[in-house]
């Protein structure tokens, strides 16, 4: 990944913000060339770098764009542009979730225990992501962000802990 962090960060959105429920849009090749882009890229990565979390998705800072980054349990971070399940495992598993824009509530998800993802780089080049476990988990969430879907619609029940710092995803 070539995107280096911002110096500052964008403020996270917390449910019931409306904007948290819009579907996304798909990004162009030609504006993730733009300097503006390139900017918001690099302070969506500097957000999720400061509040700890392993993923981030563009409506959480209040943008519509089908934008996210995922990492591998805060390791490899790496952003999609326009990311697609092309292919999802019948084996399903549920784990504990938590969000950045749904602080101290916590939940068990069931979902596929792995996916194929196709998606674009941020300079626009096609990939292909074969994710399970913990990425499988993280690439699902922040892409029903870009869908307006948050992980509490999808939890078999909700906890709230405010002790914790902060949350899982």
């Amino acid at each position: 990944m070539t995107i280096a962090p911002a110096k500052k960060g964008l403020t996270v959105l917390t449910d019931p913000n409306p904007q948290l429920r819009k579907v996304s849009e798909d990004v162009s090749v030609e504006e993730l060339q733009t300097d503006e882009m390139k900017k918001f890229l690099s302070e969506l990565y500097k957000t999720m770098l400061d509040d700890d979390g392993i993923g981030i998705a563009a409506p959480q800072v209040g943008v519509a764009k089908r934008i996210c980054f995922i990492s591998d349990v805060g390791k490899n971070p790496r952003v999609l542009i326009n990311p697609e399940i092309a292919w999802s495992s019948k084996t399903m598993i549920s784990m504990q979730e938590g969000c950045l824009s749904v602080p101290n509530v916590f939940g068990p998800v069931t979902r596929p225990k792995a996916v194929h993802i196709k998606a674009l780089d941020e300079n626009g080049k096609k990939l292909k992501i074969k994710a399970k476990g913990w990425l499988s988990r993280v690439t699902q969430h922040e892409i029903d962000h870009l869908d307006g879907i948050l992980f509490v619609d999808k939890a078999d029940y909700l906890e709230k802990n405010n002790d914790e710092k902060q949350s899982l995803l």
